[in-house]
Protein backbone atom coordinates (compact mmCIF):
# COMPACT_ATOMS: atom_id res chain seq x y z
CA UNK A 1 0.00 0.00 0.00
CA UNK A 2 2.71 2.77 0.78
CA UNK A 3 4.23 1.40 -2.60
CA UNK A 4 1.20 2.13 -4.05
CA UNK A 5 0.59 5.17 -2.39
CA UNK A 6 4.03 6.99 -3.36
CA UNK A 7 3.63 5.57 -7.11
CA UNK A 8 0.14 7.52 -6.77
CA UNK A 9 1.46 10.97 -5.22
CA UNK A 10 4.38 11.21 -7.81
CA UNK A 11 2.27 10.23 -10.55
CA UNK A 12 -0.53 12.32 -9.79
CA UNK A 13 1.34 15.50 -9.02
CA UNK A 14 3.04 14.90 -12.85
CA UNK A 15 -0.84 14.53 -14.29
CA UNK A 16 -1.58 18.03 -13.07
CA UNK A 17 1.17 20.21 -14.90
CA UNK A 18 1.33 17.59 -18.08
CA UNK A 19 -1.93 15.89 -18.72
CA UNK A 20 -0.40 13.63 -21.04
CA UNK A 21 1.04 11.47 -18.06
CA UNK A 22 -2.14 9.62 -17.88
CA UNK A 23 -1.99 7.97 -20.80
CA UNK A 24 2.06 7.51 -20.70
CA UNK A 25 1.09 6.26 -16.84
CA UNK A 26 -0.75 3.48 -18.32
CA UNK A 27 1.16 2.53 -21.25
CA UNK A 28 4.06 1.83 -18.99
CA UNK A 29 2.19 0.47 -16.45
CA UNK A 30 1.09 -1.95 -19.63
CA UNK A 31 4.91 -2.64 -20.25
CA UNK A 32 5.50 -3.12 -16.48
CA UNK A 33 2.80 -5.90 -15.79
CA UNK A 34 4.69 -7.60 -18.39
CA UNK A 35 7.66 -7.45 -17.44
CA UNK A 36 7.50 -8.13 -14.08
CA UNK A 37 6.42 -12.24 -13.70
CA UNK A 38 2.89 -12.22 -13.18
CA UNK A 39 1.34 -14.66 -15.68
CA UNK A 40 4.74 -16.47 -16.24
CA UNK A 41 7.41 -17.74 -13.55
CA UNK A 42 10.73 -16.58 -13.12
CA UNK A 43 12.43 -19.88 -13.75
CA UNK A 44 10.87 -19.20 -17.98
CA UNK A 45 13.21 -16.38 -17.78
CA UNK A 46 16.20 -16.71 -19.47
CA UNK A 47 19.33 -16.27 -17.16
CA UNK A 48 20.93 -13.28 -19.15
CA UNK A 49 17.31 -11.25 -18.88
CA UNK A 50 17.03 -11.60 -15.08
CA UNK A 51 18.93 -9.08 -14.56
CA UNK A 52 16.17 -7.05 -16.03
CA UNK A 53 13.22 -8.63 -13.95
CA UNK A 54 15.68 -8.13 -10.46
CA UNK A 55 15.33 -4.11 -11.39
CA UNK A 56 12.15 -4.29 -11.61
CA UNK A 57 11.07 -2.68 -8.39
CA UNK A 58 7.74 -4.58 -8.45
CA UNK A 59 9.19 -7.92 -9.18
CA UNK A 60 10.25 -8.37 -5.18
CA UNK A 61 6.22 -8.27 -4.08
CA UNK A 62 5.09 -10.20 -6.47
CA UNK A 63 7.65 -12.72 -5.67
CA UNK A 64 6.78 -13.08 -1.95
CA UNK A 65 2.90 -13.26 -2.92
CA UNK A 66 3.66 -15.92 -5.51
CA UNK A 67 6.08 -18.30 -2.90
CA UNK A 68 3.49 -17.82 -0.28
CA UNK A 69 0.60 -18.76 -1.74
CA UNK A 70 1.83 -21.13 -4.78
CA UNK A 71 4.69 -22.53 -2.26
CA UNK A 72 3.77 -22.32 1.14
CA UNK A 73 6.68 -20.35 2.04
CA UNK A 74 6.99 -17.03 3.89
CA UNK A 75 10.16 -14.10 2.21
CA UNK A 76 13.53 -14.28 3.24
CA UNK A 77 14.19 -11.35 5.56
CA UNK A 78 16.59 -9.53 2.57
CA UNK A 79 13.15 -9.99 0.39
CA UNK A 80 10.92 -8.60 3.20
CA UNK A 81 14.03 -5.68 3.50
CA UNK A 82 13.65 -5.29 0.06
CA UNK A 83 10.35 -4.62 -0.13
CA UNK A 84 9.87 -2.54 2.56
CA UNK A 85 13.38 -0.46 1.46
CA UNK A 86 11.37 -0.27 -2.07
CA UNK A 87 7.79 0.62 -0.77
CA UNK A 88 9.05 3.55 1.92
CA UNK A 89 11.79 4.81 -1.19
CA UNK A 90 9.01 4.99 -3.03
CA UNK A 91 6.71 6.90 -0.54
CA UNK A 92 9.18 9.36 0.52
CA UNK A 93 10.00 10.07 -3.26
CA UNK A 94 6.17 10.36 -3.79
CA UNK A 95 5.59 12.79 -0.66
CA UNK A 96 8.57 14.71 -2.24
CA UNK A 97 7.27 15.66 -5.25
CA UNK A 98 3.87 16.50 -3.39
CA UNK A 99 5.05 18.47 -0.92
CA UNK A 100 7.58 20.75 -3.47
CA UNK A 101 4.68 21.46 -6.34
CA UNK A 102 1.76 21.59 -3.30
CA UNK A 103 1.94 25.39 -3.82
CA UNK A 104 1.02 25.19 -7.50
CA UNK A 105 -1.07 22.96 -7.94
CA UNK A 106 -4.14 24.89 -6.96
CA UNK A 107 -2.91 27.32 -9.64
CA UNK A 108 -3.10 24.60 -12.48
CA UNK A 109 -5.96 22.94 -12.10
Amino acid sequence: VIFALGLAMFFSVFNVFFRDVQQLVSIVFMAWFWITPIVYELTRVPDRYKFIIYLNPFFYFVHAYQQAIFYQQWPTPEELGAMVGIAVAAFIIGAFFLKRFKAEIPDEV
